[in-house]
């Protein structure tokens, strides 16, 4: 925090950073593994469009892995940030271009940031978070440039990646990924509604995320463990109809859990933070496997499949 900093602007600020990543890890969850550069600079720029000229994208539809778009969605917030507050955004008559194209001499993508219409601008005293985030991130962590010019007419911004971070996908790939509930006989919903739901999970936002959404979807009955041991009781106590288990659980696997619900004839998921299937032991290869982050929406949809028809 800067000296010459309230809190309350410190808290502006960190909130701003959290939810251009949150932004980000919606995208990567909805998708499996990253999302398009157009939907993350819409977010972004759509409270300062006041009006329709003053923010101009222009590019195809560039599909970003995973890790680019969490750097993309720092870098461009804290661009989008100071445009409002000391560029070209900070003044009715400025407008702000970006555009991104593929350099394929240097094969690398590049963004081209492009303010103008505002204010003089200067480079900034100090070398405070933004700044340094502006410089480095991207070099850093996905190998690219970054090159920041204080033109007289605005603020001039080239990013570059190599071309490994990202590809093009075509306008069908580009739809957003729709949220809506999965379609559900009417005997199915009436199971969702009476269904006992065993969720073992050690994490407890994740926990506390995924019992609210069931519970949107109709899920009235959820019992949440974080342990083996817990998870072994509740079902002894109660035997639930399906459950979702985290096979990671801090020093321990839900392994031993699998192996009782197995035994019962309950039907079960696994979710875990890892990109494959290595650490499923094969007795459970079978089992459907979700992705954490995972979206709310494929899991109930896997409720459903479980679920008499």
């Amino acid at each position: 925090m800067d000296r010459d900093r309230t809190i309350e602007d410190y808290v502006e600020v960190l909130r701003g950073r959290i939810k251009a990543l949150a932004s980000a890890h919606d995208q990567v969850a909805r998708s499996d593994g990253g999302g398009l550069l157009r939907t993350l600079l819409e977010a972004e720029l759509e409270p300062y469009r006041h009006q329709p000229s003053a923010v101009v994208l222009e590019g195809a539809n560039l599909w970003l892995s995973g890790p680019a778009l969490s750097v993309a969605a720092l870098t461009l917030h804290e661009l989008a940030t100071n445009a409002a507050k000391y560029g070209a955004l900070s003044l009715p008559a400025g407008t702000l271009s970006v555009r991104w194209f593929l350099d394929e001499a240097q094969e690398n993508w590049v963004l081209e940031w492009t303010e103008t219409g505002g204010p003089p601008v200067k480079p900034p005293k100090g070398n405070g978070f933004g700044s340094v985030l502006l410089e480095r991130a991207i070099p850093h962590e996905l190998g690219g440039t970054s090159i920041r010019e204080f033109r007289p007419e605005g603020l001039f911004i080239r990013l570059t990646f190599p071309e490994r971070h990202a590809f093009l996908v075509s306008e069908e790939e580009a739809e957003p990924v729709s949220e809506e509930a999965p379609a559900a006989t009417a005997a199915q919903t009436e199971l969702l509604h009476a269904s006992y739901v065993l969720l073992v999970e050690d994490q407890l936002l994740i926990a506390m995320e995924t019992e609210q959404a069931l519970e949107a979807y109709g899920v009235r009955h959820i019992r949440t463990v974080s342990s083996v041991y817990e998870a072994v009781q509740a079902i002894r106590e109660r035997s639930p109809d399906v459950a979702l288990l985290d096979f990671n659980l801090g020093k321990e696997s839900s392994q031993e859990v699998a192996t009782l619900l197995r035994k019962r004839g309950i039907p079960f998921l696994f979710a875990t933070g890892y990109a494959d299937r290595t650490m499923i032991p094969q007795e459970f290869q079978d089992v459907p496997v979700l992705r954490k982050p995972y979206s709310i929406t494929n899991v109930v949809q896997e409720l459903l499949k479980m679920l008499p028809s």
